[in-house]
């Protein structure tokens, strides 16, 4: 997902009485009655009449002066909202109640079905797109859109009670994705966050959290799938801890001390890429996340990953990554809100970018044939789920090897 402050009601009805306040800002002067003009205005007024106008008009000059200079020494005490934030303030209202907040509803086959609950800020100071629309089993999400999965919808004011709050223990989630424009820089990410227990309302005003705090408040996140035409990440954020443990393949940096890294490499360039030999992303492909638990303490094994297109699949597990599950399966246990969303960053090396091992993903924006460019939008449809059979026996077999790729019978 993406990467201001909580303000109270207080503040916000602040704003009302500062038009007021700073009026003598703009220079502006207050109406007057002069007990010296006679007659109608057609009336030519008297010299003193226009002396004692220019007299109080240069007191509500000066009191407006005043009035600013006193209002600047409080903001910067922290003691009113800033100019800046008095803005902000304002903008974030104007897209709270934008009536595209309701992006139409989805069907997830066999479940239920849920409306789209578009946001209005991406971050604080970055305004959402809202270009996302839902139909049947399928929704189309433009460029900067990102969108909730809602139990119901109502124009208006962003409310809590509306996002889904669904235990996926023991659950299939699939879907089917066309990832043929999301070009490197690019990221398509379906996720779950905690925002159905959110404590505030957050800087983008809609409740929204996330494991990097993006709109100000941080919760549990499991990144289901954040993904271009070159890589795939899934990730699991427990919301405490900074170790973001993944699986699937591409992504390379640096640490603060400089010391590379390489992202997840389950998977090659070969076998998950434009033109690859098992999931080739110039075309749709189905993916599958699989909640799988240890039933005897009813408690999250692992999220296993289940790339397939035509006869080839490409798989991955969590299972080594059991230190995180504890959080996780509270969080699940409480219920999570799914999230779609689509953007783009220069600096998208963390997830496509290629490292020392020499495998080709994505070269950074910098660098020679760098060049990243992103479609207007992408498209998920075919959303189903299902619960898991308790027999797991089939998945197992190819999980338990070492091999991430089979070759399906026909």
């Amino acid at each position: 997902g993406y990467t201001a402050s909580f303000r109270s009601r207080s503040t916000m009805s602040f704003r009302e009485d500062t038009r007021e306040v700073c009026m003598g800002c703009s220079g502006k002067q207050l109406p007057l009655d002069s007990e010296d003009s006679e007659g109608p205005l057609s009336h030519a007024p008297s010299s003193r009449y226009f002396s004692q106008k220019s007299h109080w008009g240069a007191i509500a000059l000066i009191s407006g002066v005043l009035l600013c200079v006193t209002y600047a020494g409080l903001s910067a005490g922290h003691l009113v909202p800033r100019p800046q934030e008095l803005l902000r303030n304002t903008e974030e209202t104007l897209w709270a109640n934008n009536p595209g907040k309701c992006g139409g509803k989805l069907n997830l086959k066999d479940f239920a079905e849920y409306y789209m609950i578009t946001a209005s800020m991406n971050k604080p100071d970055d305004p959402a797109s809202r270009s996302l629309h839902a139909h049947g089993d399928a929704v189309h999400v433009g460029m900067k859109s990102r969108a909730y999965f809602g139990d119901s919808c109502a124009d208006g004011n962003f409310q809590q009670a509306e996002y889904m709050k669904v235990n996926w223990m023991g659950k299939r989630l699939s879907y089917t994705v066309d990832l043929s424009q999301v070009n490197c820089g690019c990221n398509a990410a379906l996720y779950l966050v905690s925002m159905g227990y959110s404590e505030k309302v957050g800087g983008c005003s809609d409740y929204y959290c996330d494991a990097m705090s993006v709109c100000d408040v941080q919760c549990a996140e499991i990144d289901l799938m954040e993904a271009n035409n070159r890589a795939w990440h899934t990730t699991l954020h427990d919301g405490i801890k900074p170790w973001d443990p993944k699986v699937g393949c591409g992504g390379a940096g640096y640490t603060v001390a400089g010391k590379q890294w390489l992202g997840p490499r389950d998977w090659s360039p070969e076998q998950y890429g434009p033109g690859a030999k098992c999931i080739d992303t110039y075309q749709p492909f189905e993916a599958s996340l699989d909640f799988l638990v240890d039933e005897d303490h009813w408690k999250m094994k692992s999220i296993n990953v289940f790339l397939t297109q035509g006869r080839c699949r490409l798989h991955a597990s969590t299972e080594q990554f059991a230190d995180i599950f504890p959080t996780l399966t509270k969080r699940l246990n409480e219920g999570m809100t799914l999230v779609i969303s689509y953007w783009q960053d220069p600096g998208m090396t963390w997830l496509d970018g290629a490292g020392y091992d020499g495998q080709e993903f994505c070269k950074a924006a910098w660098e020679k044939d760098g060049k990243r460019e992103c479609g207007p939008s992408v498209t998920f449809k075919d959303f189903k789920v299902t619960h898991l059979p308790r027999n797991y026996a089939a998945m197992r077999k190819a999980l338990d090897s070492n091999v991430t790729m089979e070759w399906l019978d026909e």
